[in-house]
């Protein structure tokens, strides 16, 4: 899952801008909405950091994979990789999405909402690809091979993929 800072960056603007009018708890829960989305940006970063240290010489030989014809095994692999990127940062994903409904149940401004909706938003097509490919035996995978953070062009190339 990628953040686009920029569309949070005009997020925050904007809330920073109703922030004069807010109450004072609203400007709390403003605040703390803020705090949480800079602690899950940073914890983004080190998930990042730790792509470096994935073993991508390890060939992906489980008989199940190797049965997938090349396009089904990218799918898998861009899978895996979606699915490690958001359990790297999960915690944090929950803290601040905790804290931003907060912020909304209370004040009625629904942006923060619909922007963060639209950010963690999953690709339906990938969806519709691993429902095809078998969405346990994907799973059961991805948990056992690509369970941490990895650059999905990097292992795609190491395993003759792209």
């Amino acid at each position: 899952m990628r953040y686009k800072t920029m569309a949070l960056g005009l997020l925050f603007c904007s809330l920073s801008a109703q922030a004069a009018s807010l109450d004072p708890w609203a400007e709390q829960l403003e605040q703390e909405m803020h705090a949480k989305y800079t602690v899950l940006n940073e914890r983004v970063s080190a998930c990042k950091a730790m792509r470096k240290s994935f073993d991508y010489a390890k060939p992906l030989n489980e008989g199940w994979f190797e049965t997938l014809d090349t396009t089904e095994q990218q799918k898998v692999i861009q899978f895996g990789f979606a699915n490690a990127s958001q359990q790297c940062s999960a915690k944090e994903r929950e803290a601040y999405t905790g804290s931003m409904l907060d912020y909304v149940a209370y004040t009625g401004d629904k942006e923060p909402l619909n922007e963060w909706l639209v950010l963690v938003e999953g690709d339906k097509e990938l969806q519709q690809d691993i429902n095809s490919i078998g969405v346990e035996q994907t799973q059961k995978f991805v948990k056992q091979h690509l369970n941490a953070p990895f650059d999905a062009l990097q292992l795609l190339k190491s395993q003759g993929l792209f």
